[in-house]
């Protein structure tokens, strides 16, 4: 069962996940750590390390490792966070709300940028998460340094679609 636990470290405190034999998770771990060394907010480090604790609760039921996902395994996830019924850890949760979509990719958001963050240390596995070109040449916004980028931009392929904010 994958928990997140508070540890005091260089005094400060920060949230980790575990495994079932307390050991950290150590991936997690070199993940957060850069996070925390590049300053990032208290609060965004722990939502990144609960959504992660998510993600790695979703990984150890299905009995994948998280150098193994594939980007049909990120879809099971999303659908997963969307199931009211889900499990989470020994205990199956009835009768929550479905996550939303703004939540749910905000979650998926952590997840990919925990992959690029792995990727760029140079481990060598297949990145789950999807991306795609596209061109905002004929969009009618034009920035300033458009110039720049060639008219390319790329966007996260597992995305939901979040309704529209009421004024």
């Amino acid at each position: 069962m994958i928990r997140a636990v508070w540890a005091k470290q260089e005094n400060r405190k920060q949230l980790y996940l575990i495994d079932k034999e307390c050991e950290f998770i150590l991936p997690v771990k070199r993940y957060l750590d850069y996070l925390a060394a590049l300053e990032k907010s208290p609060h965004t480090l722990e939502n990144y390390c609960r959504h992660l604790c998510l993600y790695f609760t979703f990984l150890e039921q299905m009995h994948r490792d998280w150098q193994q996902v594939t980007p049909d395994d990120l879809v099971q996830f999303v659908q997963w966070l969307r199931d009211p019924q889900r499990q989470v850890g020994m205990l199956s949760v009835h009768r929550t709300s479905p996550l939303n979509e703004r939540s749910v990719n905000t979650i998926v958001t952590a997840v990919s940028s925990f992959y690029r963050y792995h990727i760029q240390r140079g481990e060598t596995f297949q990145n789950p998460v999807l991306y795609e070109q596209i061109s905002n040449r004929f969009s009618g916004f034009k920035s300033f340094l458009v110039h720049t980028s060639r008219g390319k931009t790329i966007k996260r392929v597992v995305k939901l679609k979040e309704p529209e904010k009421r004024v």
